[in-house]
């Protein structure tokens, strides 16, 4: 891949997210009526490939509260891909992964922000699985029904299960481990 490929992955899904996040969830904190942000990411974007350097710093910006910290990670991305030597600093080799967990750790962020106080933000974030799309092709094994099934639960459904995944990566309506 090359620059334009890595700036316009991370462009839909890191940047694009959080211009989302950013624009509804101020509004949605003042609804009171128990707002829930779902951010549809994926399981490339766990951090179980990166060595411990790279791993820590996206860690580290979710434990900082830091959506800055995260866009200057991904920006370091984008130049190293830009210079070639992405793969030698630690990257992982592939721009919608790192793209991903760049969202996830976002999502994450956003969670510490607007999930506490008068009328806390539910926000999560999913993963589908491989579905059946225009984008993942027809060897998938779901069907793009199946992988809308833990986002719509996420949104919509009440009890302490969905409760407790605030601030959480889900599939399958399992929380599942980020950072391994």
């Amino acid at each position: 891949f090359d620059v334009e490929v890595a700036r316009n992955t991370v462009g839909v899904n890191f940047y694009g997210t959080l211009a989302v996040m950013d624009a509804f969830l101020p509004a949605m904190e003042r609804t009171g009526s128990r707002p829930r942000c779902v951010n549809v990411c994926s399981m490339a974007g766990k951090l179980g490939r990166y060595p411990p350097h790279m791993k820590q710093r996206f860690v580290g910006a979710v434990r900082d509260r830091d959506q800055d910290q995260l866009k200057r990670l991904v920006e370091d991305f984008i130049a190293d891909v830009e210079t070639d030597t992405y793969a030698q600093k630690g990257w992982p080799r592939q721009t919608y992964g790192i793209s991903k967990a760049a969202e996830i750790a976002s999502t994450f962020v956003a969670a510490e922000e607007y999930g506490h106080g008068e009328n806390p933000i539910f926000v999560a974030a999913c993963c589908p699985g491989w579905c059946r799309t225009d984008m993942a092709g027809p060897r998938a094994p779901k069907s793009a029904e199946e992988g809308a099934d833990t986002p719509f639960w996420l949104a919509c459904e009440n009890s302490s299960v969905v409760g407790a995944m605030h601030k959480r990566f889900v599939q399958n309506r399992q929380e599942l481990a980020w950072g391994e």
